[in-house]
């Protein structure tokens, strides 16, 4: 249950989070072991769920994920937001338009 259950997204059970927690995996386990069929792992905790994953070999914290470009204008955006200002003069801070960024 809990090897197959961490391979899973929290999304996928109604719940908020996008990427699984020991507490919330162990929390979830206890919740949903006795409907499962497995009343063992009621009383599972932070430390049974890590074994247990360590034992299957699954790290559900170690994701791994890629950027995909969509925006024609990234690298002229990426400049301006890293280096503060857009080329040709003063830029204006975005969080408070009023105020003006310096050189």
């Amino acid at each position: 249950m809990v090897l197959n259950l961490a391979c899973t997204k929290p999304k996928e059970h109604g719940l908020a989070a996008e990427w699984w927690s020991l507490s919330a995996l162990a929390r979830f386990t206890r919740e949903h072991a006795a409907t499962q069929g497995h009343p063992s792992l009621m009383r599972a905790g932070k430390a049974t769920i890590w074994r247990i994953l360590h034992a299957g070999e699954i790290k559900p914290h170690k994701v791994h994920y890629y950027l995909e470009r969509r925006d024609a204008q990234f690298e002229e955006k990426m400049r301006e937001v890293l280096m503060g200002l857009p080329r040709g003069g003063p830029a204006k801070c975005r969080l408070h338009p009023t105020r003006t960024l310096a050189r």
